[in-house]
């Protein structure tokens, strides 16, 4: 067992709840994030592939950021895959 990722898991996990916490207050942002994360995972291949496709969020973070900002590259395109990974159903979010 690996217990660094285990810890690594729940902070994350932990980090992913608090950010649906804040976004509750903004439920069109809250289904866009879940949608694009959703994308994602669609686009990498499904759920078991998707963990490891870093390569698509980069290409895909990187002209979203230049014609939308900042808000949209790599690190928040990342968060929107885990999103969605952590609540495959939106009726749970």
């Amino acid at each position: 067992m690996n217990y660094y990722k285990e810890v690594e898991s729940l902070i994350k996990q932990n980090e992913i709840n608090k950010g649906v916490r804040a976004l509750q207050d903004n439920s069109e942002t809250l289904y866009t994030y879940w949608n694009i994360g959703r994308l994602i995972v669609e686009a990498q291949g499904g759920k078991k592939r998707a963990k490891y496709g870093d390569g698509l969020i980069k290409e895909w973070g990187h002209k979203l950021s230049l014609k939308y900002g900042k808000c949209y590259e790599f690190r928040t395109l990342s968060r929107t895959r885990s999103f969605y990974l952590v609540f495959p159903k939106m009726s749970t979010v």
